[in-house]
Formats: structure tokens, sequence, C-alpha cells
């Protein structure tokens, strides 16, 4: 019964890890974690290349540029976070003719 319940919790966790988009590879994972921490901490140029390096290794770019809009928008960098949020919005399906 203990081992059904574990791959229930493993089945659930796989599902909702795939649901959210989160990244699966290790180095990804480990550049969000650092991405968010420095920005938590202000340090924005640290929060920004650690978000921007997600991108080298394929991970889904509607977070990446989430993430970076986000850090933009908290440092007061409202062209940064246009640009950021513009590229959302292309991933969405806006074109430049809607823009």
């Amino acid at each position: 019964m203990t081992a059904a319940v574990g791959a229930r919790l493993t089945l659930v966790a796989v599902f909702l890890w795939a649901a959210l988009g989160v990244p699966r590879s290790d180095p990804v994972a480990r550049y969000l974690v650092a991405g968010d921490r420095a920005a938590r901490r202000g340090q924005i140029d640290t929060a920004r290349s650690c978000y921007e390096s997600i991108l080298a290794y394929g991970a889904p770019p509607a977070v990446v540029y989430d993430r970076l809009a986000r850090v933009s928008l908290d440092a007061q960098r409202y062209a940064d976070a246009h640009i950021y949020l513009l590229a959302l919005a292309d991933l969405d399906g806006w074109n430049a003719a809607r823009r």
C-alpha cells in the first residue's frame, strides 16, 4: 500500500511540474532559483543575467520573459519591461500589426 501511495504522489508531482511549466533540467532550475534569490535581494542585474542565461538551455520562453518583465518593473526599468512584455505578447500570437 505504501508503494501505491508513493507512486501516486510521484505521478501528481510530475503532473504539477509539467502543468506549471517548470523546467526539468538542473541548470535551468538553478538559474531560476538564483535569479529569484537575487531579485529578492535587490540585485537586479544579477537576476536578469540569471534569467537570460536560461534561454540558452531552451527553457520555456514564457517563464523567462515573465520573470524578466517582473524584475525590470521592480527595478523601475520600464523600457526593458516593455520589451519583455512584447516578447510575451508575441508568444501568445500577437503580431506587430496588433500592437
